[in-house]
């Protein structure tokens, strides 16, 4: 990882608990944007962790698209955190509906495919 970033520990019984805590804990502790990489950090090329960072620079939420048409978060920056407390966001869903909910919401998002 890059400087000045620090990796969490996932902690919760399921998945979708762990990626939330992930985003939670790191708002917590004063950062004020989070990366979630969902995959073993060493099967993730270097090439699209600067692209989701430099991503989150310019909007508050980066997507990545995965199998089957779903699509994960995998960085927000704070307030969009809060803005999406009672969405389920960290279960992945169709693109159509993840768009069309940050549209709904005023956030800004890009899509970051390589």
């Amino acid at each position: 990882f890059p400087a000045g970033f620090r990796r969490f520990v996932l902690v919760g019984n399921s998945p979708e608990e762990q990626v939330r805590n992930v985003f939670e804990l790191g708002f917590e502790k004063g950062y004020r944007r989070v990366i979630f990489v969902g995959q073993i950090p060493e099967n993730v090329s270097t090439e699209k962790i600067n692209q989701i960072i430099a991503a989150l620079e310019e909007t508050d939420m980066v997507l990545v698209p995965g199998d089957g048409g779903r699509v994960s978060i995998w960085g927000m920056n704070e307030k969009t955190f809060w803005k999406w407390d009672e969405f389920r966001f960290y279960i992945p869903e169709i693109v159509v509906e993840m768009i069309a909910e940050a549209m709904e919401k005023n956030i800004s998002y890009k899509i970051v495919t390589a």
